[in-house]
């Protein structure tokens, strides 16, 4: 009789450790849809200064989706939606040991410095704009330009569902200029990326883009355009039909990619 006691208590402790072993998207939603108070069982690393529910304000809707998840480690994309529909992004980082454990959290870093220019620009005077326009050093030489660095800026804030929607709504001029590029880079190959940009200036603009290519994404075999940011927290676009090629997301450089289709994919590095 002791012994089968014995046998059904581990067989019940056995079921509990199992009916804990909670997948990336379940933490993801019970960290941010419930009170969790097992939540210092699936954290570690930087982790341990943990958001929560509460720190994303009340009347807010939230999206989840799993960007990647092999056998080590996750991400899971939580959009968060402002009762006036604007949403922005963020990504829980997980590695797997004997359960899935978060690892770090992770957003587009100084997006504020991004948006105080927008409304800085927005606001200007005729006079402030003519100001403006005779500065050298940034480039912007009347009102198209401003146009299209306000443009650029709030493409580079806006969420990643919009940025692909505006991939997709300009993907024959995407992929025309993407032919067109290469085409060049293959008949001046000793053109920088920054040089080739230069040429390709008004055609990148006009998509909003940056520029070709990115010191921040680590894909050489990649074709990048980004589209915007501040210092190493970029984002943009990228080509590659070889998913071998494509680097894994992790919370120190690249920390998000999500797959557009036919080869295209956005990124996100910090």
């Amino acid at each position: 009789m002791k012994l089968k006691i014995i046998i059904l208590v581990l067989i019940i402790n056995s079921l509990t450790i199992f009916g804990q072993q909670y997948e990336p998207l379940d933490l993801a939603q019970k960290l941010f849809l419930t009170d969790f108070p097992d939540v210092k069982k699936y954290i570690k690393d930087e982790f341990e200064g943990h958001p929560n529910k509460n720190d994303l304000g009340s009347n807010v809707k939230l999206d989840f989706k799993t960007l990647s998840q092999n056998d080590k480690t996750a991400v899971v994309n939580i959009t968060v939606i402002d009762s006036l529909g604007k949403g922005f992004d963020t990504y829980l980082h997980f590695e797997k040991d004997k359960t899935w454990m978060i690892t770090a959290y992770r957003a587009l870093a100084q997006t504020g410095i991004l948006q105080q220019m927008v409304h800085e620009f927005e606001k200007m005077s005729e006079k402030d704009k003519q100001d403006l326009f005779k500065i050298d050093e940034l480039g912007i030489k009347n009102q198209i330009d401003l146009d299209n660095t306000i443009g650029n800026t709030k493409l580079t804030l806006e969420s990643d569902d919009n940025i692909i929607k505006y991939f997709n709504d300009n993907k024959t001029r995407f992929e025309d200029l993407k032919e067109k590029i290469e085409k060049f880079s293959k008949e001046n190959p000793k053109l920088s990326n920054k040089e080739i940009s230069k040429h390709f200036e008004k055609e990148l603009k006009s998509l909003l883009i940056g520029n070709y290519g990115n010191f921040y994404f680590p894909c050489d075999s990649c074709f990048t355009l980004t589209i915007g940011g501040m210092i190493d927290n970029t984002v943009g676009y990228f080509y590659n039909t070889e998913k071998s090629k494509i680097p894994e997301m992790n919370p120190s450089r690249v920390i998000m990619i999500r797959e557009i289709g036919n080869g295209w994919y956005i990124f996100k590095t910090t």
